[in-house]
Order: C-alpha cells, then sequence, then structure tokens
C-alpha cells in the first residue's frame, strides 16, 4: 500500500479559525506613518483579545502610541477604529490573515504585558510583533513604518481594503499596567481628536 499524503499542520481547520487579523498603515501628518493591528471576530461567541472582548460580527483595533495621543505613551484598543471611521481612512494599505483560537490566545497574552512603547517596541515594532505571532513571519522586525508599508504590499497588501467596526468612543481605551496588573481606561476626549 503506498502512504497516504500527510496532512498540512500549518493549515488550521474551519473550526479552529475564529476571526481574521489584518496589518495595516497609514500615512499621517504628524508622523511617518502608523502601522497597527486589526481583529475581526468572524466566529458566534465573543472573543477575548487581550483585555476586551469582541462580540461577534465586531472587532478591535490594537495601536501603539507615543506623543501623538493625549493618554500617554503605549497601548490603546479602538483608537484606529473609531478615529478611521470618523476621519477616514484614505491611503490605508493592509493585509489580512486567518486568526486561529491558538494564535488569539497567544496573541492576547503579548497583548497584556506590551504596554510600553520605545524605539524599537513603536508602533510598527507593536505591529509587526503581534502580526508573526503564529504567521509565516513574512514581515521583517524593522520598526519603520514605511518600510512596514513596502513589505504589506509586497506580500499582497491592498489600499483602501480595510472596513473596521465604528466603536462609540466610551469603547475607546488606554491600557493601564501589564501582566496580572493590566486594565482599560477610557480615553480622554483630546485622544479622540486627530485623524490616525
Amino acid at each position: 500500500d503506498e502512504p497516504s499524503e500527510p496532512s498540512n499542520p500549518v493549515e488550521p481547520s474551519d473550526k479552529d479559525i475564529v476571526g481574521t487579523i489584518s496589518i495595516a498603515f497609514r500615512m499621517s501628518r504628524i508622523s511617518f506613518g502608523h502601522v497597527w493591528i486589526y481583529i475581526h471576530n468572524t466566529s458566534d461567541e465573543p472573543l477575548e483579545v487581550g483585555l476586551y472582548t469582541v462580540q461577534p460580527g465586531e472587532g478591535v483595533s490594537l495601536g501603539n502610541f507615543n506623543l501623538t495621543r493625549s493618554d500617554g505613551p503605549g497601548l490603546y484598543y479602538n483608537i484606529e477604529s473609531y478615529c478611521g471611521n470618523l476621519y477616514g481612512l484614505d491611503g490605508t494599505v493592509s493585509v489580512s490573515d486567518k486568526l486561529t483560537r491558538g494564535r488569539l490566545k497567544a496573541v492576547s497574552e503579548v497583548l497584556k504585558i506590551g504596554n510600553h512603547f520605545d524605539p524599537i517596541y513603536n508602533c510598527t515594532g507593536f505591529a509587526l510583533t503581534i502580526w508573526n505571532i503564529g504567521s509565516a513571519k513574512i514581515m521583517p522586525f524593522i520598526p519603520i513604518p514605511l518600510v512596514a508599508m513596502v513589505e504589506i504590499l509586497l506580500w499582497g497588501g491592498k489600499f483602501n481594503n480595510l472596513e473596521m467596526s465604528y466603536p462609540p468612543a466610551e469603547q475607546v481605551y488606554k491600557q493601564k499596567g501589564n501582566g496580572k496588573d493590566a486594565y482599560l481606561v477610557p480615553v480622554c476626549e483630546e485622544s479622540l481628536d486627530s485623524a490616525i
């Protein structure tokens, strides 16, 4: 008897897929661009993404900021989703991938300890770190937004192809603390007063 072809262990089964994960870039007027992550729940149950619960059919954006948001440096939930829908997302470049339960769990653990900003773990370093969890690691770890944009395009990214849920302002959060001491607080109005 001929041996049967082994199944591809990398390709997830449909029951393991709970959503999509996207990495996106957009040029900014006040910096050299911004790179962020967007997770969309395609399952029929709520998903825990870091410290945030995403309802079925909805999503959450995740971005690392320094001085461009009034609530201080570190991890924000839904800034890009809120401000992108309010002010527009023209020129956004993005690429998406399947999100499995295992990948989501690993991403969530990193989010809980990822509330800091430095020259390497800036918006780009953060987004590449999250994207590379459980993926083919198609992005080199070079924390420059324009380099990430080129990589996104090289790996099939498209312009103006990202749609994000539009959360109310009270569901835009700044993470405080890390690990078991991490929690979310609503952002101040000043953090919502400009485009991405």
